[in-house]
């Protein structure tokens, strides 16, 4: 099966990723997403606000609003993969990449889903050439933000997916509710319904 890697932290996941999700349905022709959680740097604060099995509760939360938010998207099966999240050592996009090749059926070359914000450091990531070689890379980029080709590295396949604007992040999300100055309204702007109720019912994020 055709097959793509959307990794990040998702702590928690928002309308943004989904609306990239929708994007990526629309704009390619991969068959299955495998959303890859990463692990959270290990400190005392982040234990108490969240634990991964929170995280990956409102990851699932996600992914069904999203269905339901895009019910006319072209079918896509969306997979969401541990192994970041379960793997003792330091984690690097080259072992989940690998990993994953040997678990799944891969028709074809894996795709990996990246910000144009990390395009001129990809030459820096852990056995580059070696993971060059086994994905193509999906650069995200907002309409007339795609001066980034030029950093890119040679050698690198990639497709450029573009995107319009949505202003919203993880970090923003939880400062306003560990301080309790985002209302309802305000979240719903951010979040989708599953996931903000199930933020709400079990109080995430009150802890810094």
């Amino acid at each position: 099966m055709k097959t793509i890697v959307f990794g990040g932290t998702f702590n928690p996941i928002h309308l943004g990723h989904l609306y990239l999700i929708h994007t990526l349905a629309e704009q390619t022709d991969y068959q299955r997403l495998i959303l890859l959680p990463a692990r959270e740097p290990v400190h005392k604060s982040y234990r108490e606000q969240v634990t991964q099995e929170q995280r990956l509760d409102l990851i699932y939360c996600g992914i069904e609003d999203y269905h339901r938010y895009y019910a006319q998207d072209r079918k896509m099966d969306i997979v969401v993969d541990t192994c970041e999240l379960t793997r003792d050592a330091a984690s690097y996009t080259y072992m989940s990449v690998t990993d994953i090749y040997q678990r799944y059926d891969i028709d074809g070359t894996l795709g990996v889903v990246v910000g144009d914000d990390l395009v001129k450091d990809l030459h820096t990531w852990y056995r580059f050439e070696k993971l060059i070689s086994l994905v193509n890379f999906l650069v995200i980029t907002r309409e007339n933000e795609i001066d980034g080709r030029d950093e890119l590295p040679e050698g690198i396949d990639c497709q450029w997916i573009v995107v319009d604007p949505l202003k919203v992040s993880s970090s923003h999300i939880r400062e306003l509710l560990y301080a309790s100055a985002g209302d309802i309204q305000e979240l719903h702007a951010l979040l989708s319904d599953g996931v903000l109720d199930y933020i709400l019912d079990h109080e995430l994020y009150k802890e810094g």
